[in-house]
């Protein structure tokens, strides 16, 4: 006797409402999205089960939905779309009282008017010859307390007539909208109200099961206007010696997806992923030769009669265009996973977590340009000696526990290094001395003109410790016409020659010299103890060496001792002939 198929009932429905029976176990924001692992748990019955998960944001990407079940059955199908929205109901007996209520308020209402009118009506009646005078004071008496006891009435029944109609409208709103799609309120910074969230989709799951049982079913989605971005705490230590920077890395998340995620694992990855993209499909490009179409006799007897000797043809050249391939490319990406659970709401605001602090070292320098300003601003090189890749983003700088400015961020890989601006340095003065001038001629047949310059600059360090690297950017004239000449005089600084030896810029921190890659540079030119000069962009081994002096831009470099002065001081020479005016000067 050959066994008999297992006989299966109808298709098992089962309505899910997300808020209520699943759990998210996962969110993934990405730069322009998030990607959300939910859970679900029920019980399928033998046979065919058509699951439906209401509750879904309007803003997912359907194409990004992937289903996995584990249990007793398999996955047939996955569909989605909007939630079906069932009739509207009209009334209720709930309503119905209400109504009722409110005819029976309004029936008293009518009514305690008609007495207030013929109260009035009777007291206008009244008349003193007909009521005696011992009686009239009483009568009128009683007439006003009656009125007062009326009017009272009736501007109780009138509250409460109010109170009806606010009891109606509300269950009428509740009737329009007892099977409404779910919807999430928010308010952004500087908007004129609240704005709406919809989750208003539906997945619905085909599932068959060999036998009755407990199903976990995980959905994995993506969905749009989430987004994290990088932001950054510098805090500098100048007290420190090996690791003078704590940099507390933050991630500003923002989103207004329609769900809130409460208490779960968060992972920032910094890769935007695409759904559904396809490979382009290159077209082939052809050649042709060009053969222009034959004018008409129109054009010709234009042509003819525009030019009497006889006419001429006018060829159009027509500008081949062809479609510019579109590439999408990806990149290795770095992920973070934020320790801990992380509640971040669907609210539209901005919300920060640490990814991780770093100390991390850094070199400290100090730069005035004084010819402009004469304040001296520190700088920090920081080295990302972590296995972090650091994105732009603003950052808060603090030096020795004071706030003193926002700065950006550079993006940075695992060491690499990045400049950032620390402020001004008030423990440091500069003077900017006067210009001194001297003008002189030469020549016996021809006259010149030399004009003679010099400019004294004085740096006074008044911390406790050395300042070692202090870089004075000025600059000397430079001249646009061959009949006007000028010399450097000092600090002696050459232009750059065709060949230029590969050195390394050891000045002013000779070990951390040792350490530096060999690089093409011009060294500097030492002027006095503890200064050297250079031209400006000598030492950036990006730059181009050829052009250095031709702006005529130098800087020094300078080590100055604690409670100390140092002086430097720039020269330099201008000639023309005598009977020339050089514009400029």
């Amino acid at each position: 006797m050959q066994d008999q198929p297992p006989s299966f009932d109808a298709v098992n429905v089962l309505e899910l409402r997300t808020a209520d029976v699943s759990k998210i176990l996962k969110v993934s924001v990405y730069t322009n999205l998030a990607e959300i692992t939910r859970l679900y748990k029920f019980k399928v019955k033998t046979g065919q089960n058509q699951v439906k998960i209401n509750g879904l944001p309007d803003l997912m990407d359907s194409d990004s939905l992937r289903v996995e079940a584990r249990g007793p059955a398999s996955i047939q199908g996955v569909s989605t779309g909007p939630t079906p929205t069932p009739p509207v109901p009209t009334t209720s007996q709930e309503l119905k009282k209400l109504q009722k209520e409110k005819r029976l308020v309004e029936n008293a209402i009518e009514r305690c008017k008609a007495s207030i009118a013929a109260l009035r009506s009777y007291v206008s009646s009244v008349s003193a010859d007909r009521v005696p005078s011992e009686n009239l004071g009483q009568l009128l008496q009683h007439c006003e307390t009656e009125g007062e006891r009326l009017a009272s009435k009736l501007l109780e029944l009138e509250d409460k007539l109010t109170t009806s109609d606010a009891a109606i409208e509300a269950e009428q709103k509740r009737l329009s909208g007892a099977d409404e799609v779910d919807t999430v309120e928010y308010k952004l910074d500087g908007s004129d109200g609240p704005g709406k969230l919809y989750l208003g989709l539906t997945a619905s799951i085909g599932l068959f099961a060999n036998e009755e049982g407990d199903v976990e079913l995980t959905l994995i989605y993506a969905v749009h206007q989430a987004t994290w971005r990088a932001g950054y705490d510098v805090r500098v230590d100048m007290q420190a010696k090996d690791t003078p920077v704590v940099l507390t890395y933050k991630a500003i998340i923002h989103q207004t997806t329609g769900e809130s995620w409460t208490d779960v694992p968060l992972t920032l990855e910094t890769v935007a992923p695409t759904y559904g993209a396809h490979i382009p499909t290159l077209s082939s490009w052809p050649l042709s030769v060009y053969a222009p179409a034959p004018p008409s006799p129109i054009a010709l007897a234009s042509y003819a009669s525009a030019a009497p000797g006889g006419f001429r043809l006018s060829r159009k050249t027509t500008r081949g265009a062809f479609q510019a391939d579109i590439v999408s490319q990806g990149a290795l990406s770095a992920t973070y996973q934020v320790p801990g659970l992380i509640t971040i709401p669907t609210d539209g605001q901005n919300h920060s977590v640490t990814i991780v602090e770093l100390e991390l070292g850094a070199e400290m320098s100090w730069i005035v340009v004084p010819k402009l300003d004469k304040r001296v601003h520190l700088k920090a090189k920081i080295k990302n000696a972590s296995e972090y890749t650091l994105l732009p983003g603003e950052g808060s700088i603090y030096v020795d526990g004071s706030f003193i400015s926002k700065s950006n961020i550079p993006s940075v890989g695992p060491q690499g290094s990045f400049d950032c601006s620390l402020g001004v340095d008030p423990s440091i003065d500069v003077t900017y001395h006067p210009l001194s001038k001297n003008i002189s001629k030469s020549g016996f047949y021809t006259k010149n003109s030399k004009y003679s310059y010099n400019q004294r600059i004085t740096v006074s360090n008044t911390k406790t410790k050395p300042v070692d690297n202090l870089k004075i950017v000025d600059r000397i004239p430079i001249s646009e016409d061959s009949q006007i000449t000028v010399k450097l005089i000092s600090p002696s600084l050459s232009l750059p020659s065709s060949g230029t030896d590969t050195v390394a810029l050891s000045f002013g921190n000779a070990d951390k010299a040792k350490d530096a890659a060999e690089r093409p540079l011009m060294p500097p030119v030492k002027v006095s103890s503890g200064v050297a000069a250079q031209w400006d962009g000598a030492d950036d081994p990006q730059g181009d060496i050829t052009a250095l002096g031709k702006d005529g831009k130098l800087n020094w470099l300078c080590s100055i001792p604690p409670q100390s002065t140092t002086n430097v001081s720039l020269q330099w020479e201008v000639e023309s002939a005598a009977n020339i005016t050089i514009t400029g000067l």
